[in-house]
């Protein structure tokens, strides 16, 4: 694989990751805020889809990674007739999750904005509420058993004025949100994937040609 393709296979695998990304999230929405289920329910069904996520994406980034690394075949001529093999650095490993990441970020906040316009931003935002409503509540419920103010509700209180009196953030806020976020996670994994899946240079890499 030279330079010329490390694009074509930076989108595929964008795609690909961001197909199952974009499903994953969308699901977690839906449970949380659209589902008759009951809130412990719609929680343990988030944590576990969510911990199956985490894992397909570490898995997919390290598979793509390890793939273009081991397919790298760029050369450079430095002269006189040598040619030096390129390796697929560190670097260029990070970069190449870093650059997914951002991608995968665009397209599950395209899909998340489509979702929500399909099912109703009013009836997003009533389910956000009745999710952070029931939780405000339990936590209250449990500071009076115990007596104290072990758990503070003043965190879900705010989340609650503040979804009640805010407006529907722009299609860009919410896809740069996104970004924002994959670019993150994505980062942090990249730094790990890249340390196993680089190829490093051989021993003998020189040829006169």
């Amino acid at each position: 694989m030279r330079i010329k393709d490390f694009w074509m296979d930076v989108l595929r695998a964008a795609a690909i990751i961001g197909v199952v990304m974009a499903i994953s999230h969308i699901f977690e929405q839906y449970v949380m805020f659209f589902s008759d289920m009951s809130l412990m329910q719609a929680s343990v069904t988030y944590l576990i889809e969510a911990m199956i996520a985490a894992a397909a994406f570490v898995w997919l980034m390290f598979y793509f990674t390890r793939r273009v690394a081991r397919a790298w075949n760029d050369r450079v001529e430095v002269g006189d007739g040598i040619v030096v093999d390129v390796p697929f650095t560190y670097g260029r490993a990070v970069s190449y999750g870093l650059i997914i990441s951002m991608l995968v970020g665009l397209f599950v906040g395209v899909a998340n904005t489509l979702f929500v316009d399909f099912m109703g931003y009013d009836l997003y935002r009533a389910g956000q509420l009745a999710y952070l409503e029931e939780i405000e509540e339990l936590m209250t419920a449990y500071n009076k058993m115990a007596g104290s103010e072990a758990i503070s509700v003043d965190v879900f209180e705010g989340q609650i004025d503040t979804l009640e009196m805010g407006e529907r953030p722009s299609m860009f806020m919410n896809i740069l949100a996104h970004m924002t976020a994959y670019m993150l996670y994505g980062g942090i994994t990249s730094l790990i994937v890249a340390a196993i899946a680089r190829r490093k240079p051989k021993a003998q890499n020189i040829s006169n040609e």
